[in-house]
């Protein structure tokens, strides 16, 4: 149970990098940057909430 948190921590951190650099590249008008931030925040977001889910279930 104690390494589900750990990943859990990691995945979400991971997951406010990849807004950060979504919302520089909206700052600074780079696309690229901003698109990739974009799904790769939504891609680790569903990882987390997915790996947090299945903890619970205690599988």
């Amino acid at each position: 149970m104690k390494g589900s948190k750990v990943w859990t921590a990691i995945w979400i951190a991971v997951s406010i990098i990849a807004f950060i650099s979504a919302i520089y590249g909206l700052v600074t008008n780079n696309s690229e940057l901003r698109t990739t931030g974009l799904i790769l925040g939504i891609c680790f977001i569903v990882g987390a909430v997915m790996s947090g889910n299945r903890y619970k279930n205690g599988r």
